[in-house]
């Protein structure tokens, strides 16, 4: 088939090609040879028994595959014929069941084209694939039999001698080929059962009396060992190959009876056990129903006693009036509520108003503030220009004082006594105004550093107005939602009452309509029984009169049977419509409760709504009033600061009056010092011609003195250039000290905010855990409620159990007595063996059965206490759980007030760092500043000691100018006097 599925591949091949291709890959078999006749072939079947000859024309073409089968098959598929349909549709997916089959072979495919048409096809294809399809189902299949069929004659027999019956040589080649002699030897004499080992346990394991926990981990072959020498089987009949147990056949049946007898008392226990459970189950299911039969009786029969009782109809009458005053007196404290709340906010307003006006006030104190320090400002500005002049002045005076000094060397001791007095007094007075301009600078830097710390907090004190004012919106805001709320809740609240009253009403009017229709129903029943006594009445006078008015009797009985129809008629038509009132009222007292359930929610959700506002104002309450009193506390440092500022202006124009009053005396003394350098000048004149020797030692000895003086000067300008730089870097390290402390107060602020985020961040993971442990104790929870629901659905059947056991005891007792009363007879009537031995056994087993309910009994008795034990530890751990949660819900809510006041500090803290920010911010200016002024001071002084040369320069040229005539006269003779005498000595 393969070779002939080849050849069919290829376009140009033919039948004769094919013959050949076969003799080329079969030539060394002794199977087939090539026939008598061209295009033939001789092939031996049944182990070399038949021959068979074959002729291969027409089988490429029949090989050959051809698309138009599949086409047509589709064609016909989609016949309109139904009968045509009906046939070829089970042809439509021949591929998929022969992919099916083939799919199963691991090592064949199936080729398809791109169409999904099967390339190979034709007759042999298919014979293919049925024979594939077969071999796979009797590889799957256990248990097959095969029927062989023996002919007698053959087909030539037949023909050439059709009186035999038998051919003796056909026949025995048949049997040879089937191989029936080998197979019966073997059977008789070998093992033709195989069974493999895993089958073999499985079907026998239980004949196993002892099943042990080791045996599961034992080897199938082992265990098949185990089975069949505990069965006692002698080793001559089996043998135990590698992978199947090899069996004769004698022992196989004898193993399958043993099971079965090992079997049948368990699938019978098993059915006496379901059968049991389904009469447990209908039994249970009966017990409910009766139950449920005899709780609907007894609660029709106390309703019907409850109906006729005079305190029930009272009852009904009084309970909606009191749930009627009940909601009266509800709505009664909910307008008192709502008028206290009114009040409250009203208060509030008050409040925002009073805040507000003082809010105001602030501002305009503010503005004065910054118009006091403007001020305070100019005065410190004019202050320090006035300084500076009189500095000048004092620099000028200095100059002319040591000009003066310089000038006058040799004057009498009277007058250099008076001049050291009044040099003493003025470096005196110098001192102390240095010593006041250094204390006035001072307080200039503290007061502009006062000043600018003011501005900032005026500063910040507009941002938090600011942020007040923005606030105050948000209230008015809420405040209006509050109010608009307010108008729903009291328009809801009408529209409930209005529901209230209406639905009030209709009971009203449905409990008349019923006590009316009760009492029209009262007064039928009444008409009745009187009806009916007088139908009684009748009666009897109809049976007295019966003999003598039949006819009249009859009519009148007729009509008071008509009568008596139309009343019960009317009873019925009554009991209907009170039936329906009934109904009615129940419907509307549903409806009233209905409401009353949304009042109620509705008055819940009030109260909620209520006290988050009133803890939204309280809120906004006890901030407003922080506020207020920073604010205070500000304003309070303000004008204390204020006040300070005012005295210090105060003391600093006092100075500067007496700093112009010494201006004004030191001008008098100055005009007081020329008078006497005009002495001084006069005395020269006569001490120049004594002094005329000396005066070349005097000269070097004065330019000495000059040059020390120059020296001390300069060296006290040093110094006090020295301690002004000194002051400025200790005011420079001083701010850096701030400034190093704001940066370390910072870090540390940034330290804490990060323990903080730290903490939040915990307390976070710790809610989160905590959720999740409450989550995990609520699916425990669910999960003990689900089991006690399971454990007590199995102690009730465990009860159920018990019961049926009891009754089982029962019944085994009452068979024990019948049984032992039958064995007393059977003794005494009897004296068969075999019957006693069958009644002594029946008897133990009785008695086993017997034993062996005690024990289930006893163990269900132990089991329900140990359920009992498990329902109670499980309401215990219940409690413990709902004890647990409290604490993880009240720890929860500690976190989160916890994590509420830590981000309140982070929010204080981030503002403090802005602040600690703001002033290094403004640190780092004034430093700069400071520099900058430094550096303008460094210029000044240097300028000013340039202005002091030039001064002195200055100044000796305007006193040699400014001098008289005569005195030059004076001057230039005393020094031609002195010259002369010089000269003369």
């Amino acid at each position: 088939m393969c070779i002939l599925d080849e050849e069919a591949l290829f376009p140009g091949a033919t039948d004769d090609s094919f013959l050949e291709r076969i003799f080329v890959h079969l030539a060394d078999s002794h199977l087939i040879r090539r026939g008598t006749n061209p295009l033939t072939f001789a092939l031996r079947h049944g182990l070399d028994s038949s021959s068979v000859t074959y002729s291969v024309q027409g089988w490429i073409k029949a090989a050959q595959s051809d698309y138009t089968d599949s086409s047509l098959t589709s064609l016909l598929c989609k016949s309109n014929n139904l009968t045509v349909k009906t046939m070829f549709s089970p042809v439509t997916n021949p591929v998929a069941g022969n992919t099916t089959l083939k799919m199963r072979k691991a090592t064949q495919t199936i080729k398809l084209d791109a169409a999904g048409v099967r390339v190979i096809s034709g007759f042999f294809a298919d014979f293919c694939f049925q024979l594939d399809c077969i071999t796979s189902c009797i590889k799957r299949i256990s248990g097959l039999h095969f029927v062989h069929c023996i002919r007698p004659l053959s087909t030539v027999d037949m023909h050439v001698r059709p009186d035999e019956f038998l051919n003796i040589q056909y026949v025995r080649n048949q049997l040879r080929y089937l191989s029936l002699v080998n197979s019966a030897r073997a059977a008789n004499q070998g093992f033709p059962e195989q069974i493999p080992y895993k089958y073999f346990r499985c079907r026998f394991q239980c004949l196993l009396k002892e099943q042990n926990t080791s045996s599961e981990y034992m080897d199938d072959r082992a265990i098949s060992g185990k089975i069949l020498e505990e069965l006692g089987v002698f080793p001559h009949r089996y043998r135990l190959g590698l992978s199947q147990v090899l069996l004769r056949n004698d022992l196989l049946d004898e193993l399958e009876e043993r099971r079965e007898l090992c079997l049948s008392g368990l699938i019978e226990h098993f059915q006496q056990v379901c059968r049991k459970y389904l009469a447990m189950k209908w039994l249970a299911k009966r017990r409910v129903q009766e139950i449920a039969i005899r709780c609907i009786q007894r609660n029709g029969r106390a309703y019907a006693k409850v109906r006729e009782w005079h305190w029930w109809r009272l009852y009904i009458r009084v309970s909606p009036l009191l749930a009627a005053t009940r909601c009266d007196r509800e709505n009664r404290e909910w307008e008192q509520k709502l008028d206290e709340k009114e009040n409250k906010i009203q208060e509030l307003r008050i409040s925002k108003n009073r805040l507000e006006a003082r809010v105001v006030e602030l501002e305009q104190l503010l503005v004065i503030e910054r118009g006091n320090a403007q001020s305070m400002n100019d005065a410190l500005e004019r202050e320090v220009e006035h300084r500076l002049q009189t500095e000048k002045q004092l620099l000028v005076l200095k100059q002319r004082f040591h000009d003066s000094k310089e000038d006058s060397p040799m004057s009498s001791s009277c007058s250099s006594h008076l001049r050291l007095d009044q040099s003493t007094h003025i470096d005196a007075k110098t001192v102390e105004l240095q010593k006041e301009v250094a204390a006035l600078k001072e307080s200039d830097s503290v007061q502009r550093l006062r000043a600018q710390k003011a501005v900032q907090q005026l500063k910040d004190v507009e941002n938090e107005l600011r942020d007040l004012r923005a606030k105050n919106d948000i209230l008015e805001k809420k405040y209006k939602n509050f109010d608009a709320n307010l108008k729903t809740v009291k328009d809801n609240s009408a529209k409930e009452r209005k529901e209230r009253i209406k639905a009030e009403r209709e009971r009203e009017e449905a409990i008349s309509n019923s006590e009316r229709r009760f009492t029209e129903l009262q007064n039928l029943k009444a008409e009745n029984g009187e009806l009916r006594q007088s139908v009684a009445k009748l009666r009897k006078e109809l049976e007295e009169l019966n003999e003598i008015k039949e006819g009249s009797i009859e009519s009148e009985f007729g009509s008071l049977h008509k009568t008596k129809h139309s009343l019960e008629m009317k009873c019925a038509e009554q009991e209907e419509e009170l039936n329906e009132l009934t109904d009615r009222m129940k419907q509307l007292e549903q409806t009233v409760t209905r409401l009353e359930m949304a009042a109620e929610r509705s008055r819940t959700e009030r109260l909620r709504d209520l006290e988050a506002k009133d803890n939204e104002i309280d809120e906004l309450r006890s901030q407003y009033q922080r506020r207020i009193r920073a604010f205070e506390e500000q304003v309070a440092d303000l004008q204390d600061t204020n006040s300070s500022l005012v005295k210090q202006n105060r003391m600093l124009e006092g100075r500067t009056r007496d700093i112009d009053n010494y201006s004004v005396s030191f001008e008098a003394s100055s005009t007081h010092y020329k008078r006497d350098l005009r002495k001084a000048l006069a005395l020269l004149r006569d001490t120049q011609r004594v002094l005329a020797r000396e005066r070349e030692t005097s000269l070097s000895q004065s330019m000495i003195c000059q040059l020390q003086e120059q020296l001390m000067d300069a060296e006290a300008a040093k110094l006090s250039a020295i301690r002004g730089r000194h002051s400025l870097e200790s005011e420079l390290a001083e701010v850096r000290a701030q400034l190093e402390a704001a940066l370390t107060a910072k870090n540390s602020a940034e330290d804490r905010a990060l323990v903080l985020f730290k903490e939040k961040s915990s307390a976070l993971a710790l809610v989160e855990e905590q959720d999740e442990q409450v989550r995990s104790l609520l699916k425990k929870y669910k999960a003990a409620v689900q089991q006690s629901a399971v454990d007590s659905i199995k102690i009730a059947d465990q009860f159920e159990q018990m019961a049926d056991m009891e009754k089982d005891k029962e019944k085994l007792r009452e068979q024990l007595n019948d049984v032992s009363s039958a064995l007393e007879y059977h003794q005494q009537h009897s004296v068969e063996k075999h019957k006693l031995l069958l009644a002594e056994q029946r008897i133990r087993d009785l008695e086993a059965k017997l034993e062996l309910e005690i024990s289930q009994k006893l163990r269900l008795e132990a089991l329900m206490v140990k359920a009992n034990d498990e329902v109670e530890s499980l309401k215990d751990q219940i409690q413990e759980l709902n004890s647990l949660r409290e604490n993880d819900l009240n720890i929860n809510r500690k976190i989160r007030r916890d994590t509420i006041t830590l981000q309140e500090q982070l929010e204080d803290l981030r503002k403090r760092e802005m602040d600690l920010a703001h002033k290094c911010k403004q640190v780092a200016v004034e430093h700069e500043k400071m520099e900058m002024e430094k550096q303008t001071l460094m210029r000044d002084l240097q300028c000013a000691e340039k202005r002091i040369d030039d001064l002195r320069k200055a100044l000796s040229k305007d006193i040699s100018d400014r001098e008289d005539g005569s005195d030059d006269e004076d001057l230039f003779s005393i020094q031609n006097g002195s010259l002369t005498g010089m000269s003369r000595l």
